[in-house]
């Protein structure tokens, strides 16, 4: 039974990624825009002037590329967790441990793509914290799903008594 929690966990990982990325390609203008508002800081007062602030496309671009291919790594990776999971499920522990790494890394991509993109790069470098129209939603948004992510991803990794 433990098992099939893990697979329902994985899958539930890979639907967020899914969901997630779609949203960003079928509101891609929209999102480039927030992302440029976050680099060119220019959500709080005085952003703009500080030293960080660029409104370069190529930032720019990186930006939501970086968000946009993690969601899309997680998706791809915890999808395929999922399936193989699913499949070995009745199988011996060593095949369903293996079956679960590809998943395990799909959550550990998207924890690196929220924490690391939201939090470390948003949040501290361009200072997204100041912002009293997005700032606090987005980076407890990213909080939370990175949260939920490394989550499943330990409990879909602690080793069982079977």
């Amino acid at each position: 039974m433990y098992r099939l929690v893990k697979v329902g966990l994985m899958a539930t990982a890979a639907w967020w990624a899914i969901s997630a990325a779609l949203y960003n390609l079928s509101h891609w203008t929209e999102s480039l825009s927030y992302v440029e508002a976050v680099t060119t800081m220019s959500l709080f007062e005085g952003g703009t002037d500080r030293w960080q602030a660029t409104s370069n496309p190529i930032v720019i671009w990186a930006g939501l590329l970086f968000i946009f291919g993690g969601k899309v790594a997680a998706a791809i990776m915890c999808s395929m967790g999922t399936w193989r999971m699913w499949k070995a499920h009745d199988a011996d522990p060593e095949t369903f441990v293996e079956a679960r790494q590809i998943g395990m890394a799909g959550c550990g991509i998207a924890v690196i793509m929220l924490f690391g993109g939201f939090i470390g790069i948003a949040e501290n470098f361009f200072e997204l914290w100041r912002s009293p129209d997005i700032g606090g939603s987005v980076l407890s948004g990213a909080y939370r799903y990175g949260g939920v992510m490394a989550l499943i991803g330990i409990l879909v990794g602690a080793t069982d008594d079977y």
